[in-house]
This record gives structure tokens, sequence and C-alpha cells, in this order.
């Protein structure tokens, strides 16, 4: 075990791990650079060894070694390198194009660890597998520098070889990156190979590409005659991921899915995760119908939840710089809604005004109405209200009667929910029936549910306005009202309304 760091960070490197077992770690009497130093907290951590991927090489990061050279740090004469990265990322090629060139390292420091970056060594480590068994030309070139090592003779790294080295703003290969020495490499066997990069300010990248010239060692003539392999220098790619393997941060993961949500609008709620990474650094992208939403946060806020945050589509896109990983597709719906009171059915005198209500619960914020006259929307303009909770009837007439009802829906789900029917009639003039009994006049008046049926008298029509024996509300059954003798003679009305 060995320790190695600088003023941000203290390292600790061992060997022997099983690859994807678990592992934890007490770090503790552990003191500070002050002039007195302070002893740190004790830290526990736990950890997963990195398994061996296909197609994956490791990207390395080390601040503030850039003004160093090839010889410091080979003579280790620099603490960081090559034990404490402050930042790992696997690559799908053996470049360093792909690197996020805006993340911030997050540890206080304001420098980025690509594209803005400056003062900084980086790595690049893998092992390739070629397809064919023959002679290989390797390139390499780098802003500022790069230097490629190799052993050419199998996968243990102790055995790696400097070959070649390049200083070049260049992004492409051409022949004057080829490494002079071509080395014969057999098919299905696994090579140690690493670039070291140096920067100190301006463009940065590094790369290495590899060209098979055959099964005899020969110069590339340009005519392709040598494989299939051979091509221009200026249209190599850097080595791909078909020939990689490396021991390489798996990209993000999800300990914590994000759940689906089922909340009324007006309510605050959020979505929310937990991701996982080998490199430590992590950035977040919701999206909401595959479009992006909200900030760089593992939550995403409702504050409060509003109609337009409704969907069945919501995911999170976690990046640690160079891979990325989706979440599942998660849903932010209103609970189903429901009626309350349907409305009510009657009968209502001829030329009268009348309304029907319904009482809904929806909880999306959103709620919409569809009155039916049958099955047919209602329309014309006797009518108000035809998309509101209350229906108007300006004025009661044969024509605009019958069986009503109200489609409501919240705007969201899919659910519409049908009121119960509420038949509207032109309400029917009643026969009425008396009798005369020990002296008490009594008038029985049948009923429609409904209209109230107002009884009244005079004595002579002459007389001023009409007195009011009785008021009642019509429910369908008769009401009986007496008459005493006072007012046994005279004239009788029954008014509807």
């Amino acid at each position: 075990t060995k320790f190695s760091g600088d003023y941000r960070s203290v390292g600790l490197v061992t060997g022997g791990l099983t690859p994807g077992a678990n592992y934890s770690v007490s770090i503790a009497n552990v003191y500070d650079q002050a002039t007195f130093s302070n002893k740190l907290v004790t830290t526990n951590m736990s950890f997963t060894a990195p398994i061996l991927q296909a197609g994956r090489a490791v990207w390395n990061y080390y601040y503030r070694l850039g003004n160093g050279s090839f010889i410091s740090l080979a003579q280790g004469t620099n603490g960081g390198f090559p034990y404490v990265p402050q930042f790992t990322a696997a690559l799908t090629n053996l470049s360093s194009d792909t690197i996020n060139p805006n993340r911030n390292l997050g540890d206080g420091a304001s420098a980025t660890f690509s594209g803005q970056g400056d003062n900084y060594v980086s790595t690049i480590t893998a092992w390739i597998t070629p397809t064919n068994t023959g002679y290989y030309e390797f390139f390499v070139n780098g802003d500022d520098g790069a230097r490629l090592y190799l052993n050419p003779n199998g996968s243990d790294p102790s055995g790696a070889q400097w070959i070649g080295d390049a200083y070049s703003g260049d992004t492409q290969f051409n022949d004057i990156y080829s490494i002079g020495t071509h080395y014969r490499l057999f098919a299905g066997q696994p090579y140690f190979i690493q670039i070291v990069g140096l920067e100190s300010n301006g463009n940065d990248s590094t790369r290495a590409g590899w060209r098979y010239l055959g099964s005899s060692d020969t110069s590339y003539d340009g005519s392709g005659a040598n494989g299939a392999w051979i091509v221009d220098a200026t249209n190599l790619p850097p080595i791909q991921t078909k020939f990689l393997s490396s021991y390489a941060p798996g990209g993000p993961g999800f300990s914590i899915q994000p759940a689906n949500i089922v909340a009324a609008a007006g309510t605050t709620t959020n979505l929310a995760m937990t991701a996982t990474t080998g490199t430590g650094l992590l950035s977040y992208q919701w999206q909401l119908n595959n479009a992006n939403t909200g900030g760089n946060s593992d939550r995403l806020l409702f504050a409060p939840l509003a109609f337009g945050n409704f969907s069945t589509n919501y995911r999170v896109i976690v990046t640690d710089g160079v891979l990325s990983s989706t979440s599942a597709v998660v849903s932010v719906t209103p609970p189903l809604p429901t009626l309350l009171v349907s409305p009510s059915g009657k009968a209502v005198p001829q030329g009268l005004a009348t309304s029907l209500t319904v009482s809904p619960a929806t909880f999306s914020g959103q709620t919409n109405y569809q009155w039916q006259l049958g099955a047919t929307n209602v329309s014309g303009a006797g009518f108000g209200g035809i998309t509101a909770q209350t229906l108007a009837i300006a004025s009661v007439q044969p024509t605009n009667v019958g069986p009503f009802r109200v489609i409501v829906n919240d705007g969201f789900n899919s659910l519409s929910l049908t009121s119960a029917v509420a038949t509207v009639t032109v309400a029917v003039n009643p026969v009425i029936t008396n009798s005369f009994s020990a002296g008490v006049l009594n008038f029985r008046v049948p009923t429609e549910v409904g209209p109230s049926y107002v009884l009244e008298y005079k004595n002579a029509l002459t007389n001023g306005p009409w007195n009011l024996l009785s008021t009642n509300v019509g429910n369908g059954a008769a009401f009986t009202v007496p008459v005493g003798t006072t007012n046994a003679q005279g004239y009788f009305r029954l008014r509807m309304q």
C-alpha cells in the first residue's frame, strides 16, 4: 500500500483486488500540511473493484502537472502521478476527444479537465487485442505532447516500452506521426498500451492509432496491397472500440431509480433518484417528453405542480463526463377524476328558465365539460354554459327538453366520466280535485319533480291581488290543501313556478 497526494487530495493505492467485489476502507490518522498540522476526521468509504470491460479505455487526469516533463513523470518526482488522478473516465477509443470540456472537478478548483483546462497530465490506458496476426505500425499525436508506451510481448503493464512521442496541435494523423519501429502482434493476444499526454495551455488532446501492414514487415506503399486494413494515415481513426479492453469505470448507474408520482395540481413534490459512478463526478439532465427540463440536480422539483408538468415520459440522463446512463421512464400524473354529484332531472313550466349542475372532483388543475342532449352535443342560442359546470336553459320549450347528460374529463387522463341522465320535461298542468267534508273544503293537487305549486284565492275577481293559500315544491306526490269555512266560497287558482 502506498500513499501519495498533494495539497488537495490523498491517494490510497492497493492491489490484488477481485474484479467486481465490494470493499470498504477506513482512513484515519491523516494530517494536513499546515504549519501546525491538523488531524483530519476519520473517513469510512466503500467501493467496487473495476471489472475488465470490452470496448473501453481508461482516461486519468492529473491537475497542475502540465509544466512537468516526461522525464520527471518517469522519475516519480511529481507526487500525484500516477497514483492520484483528480478524475477518471471511460473512453470508447484511444482518444481523449470525447471528454466533456466544461466539466468542473468539483474540488474547489476552477480548472476543467479538458478543452479549457491547462497545466495537467493525462493518461489513456487499455489493452489492445488485434484480430490479424502480422506487423503493425503505430501513430501518436497530442497537444501539447504525447508519449506512447506498448508492451509488444503481451499484457503485463510492467513490460511496457516507450516506443515514440509527438508534439502537435493536429487532431488527425499523418505520416510524420508514424513510429518507425513496427511490431509483430498475434491475433487474440491482448497487449498493454498507454498514452501519456502533457498540457500546458491552449488546445489539448491525445490519441493513438495503428495500421496493419500485413504478414511481413514492410513500409506502407499506399497501394493497399499489403492487407485490407491498410488505409492512408490522414484517414486513420484512433484505435477503435472493438480492439480495446480495460478495467474502466462502467459509466454511471442507478442505485435508486426515479419513481412514478401521482399527485394533485397545486401540491409540492419532486422526482428523485440516486446515481452512482466510479469517477466521483456526476451531472444530471432531466427530460420531459425527450426535451431538457430542470437544472443539474438529482431532483426535479415541482413547486407547485401545474397542469403542464403532467406527463408519462420523464427520465434523467446521468453523465460522468464521458459516459452517460439513462434512467427508467416514469410518469407524473394526477389522480383519476370522479363525479361527486350528477345533475338531477326535473319538470319545468314552459317558458321559464332552468339549469342543470354537475359536481366533479378533478386533480389536474383543469376540468373540461361537454353537455349533451341525448347523445348529441348541446348547441344553440337558447343554452348557456354548454362547456361549463352549469348548463343554463333560457326558456324551456317542448323543442329543447329531454334527457341531458354531461361528459367530464381532466384534460390529461384518458378517462372521461359521463353523468347519469337528467331528464328535463315541460311541466304538465295538473288536474285539481276537491272534496267537502265536515265543513272543510279540500283541494288535492298532483305534482311533478321540479316546479313549485302555488295555490291562491280571491273572494271576488274584482278584488285586488290574489291571496296565498299554500306553496308546495313538487316531489312527484300529490298534496292536499284544506280551506277553512271563511274561504270556502270564492275563486281559486293554481300557479306553477
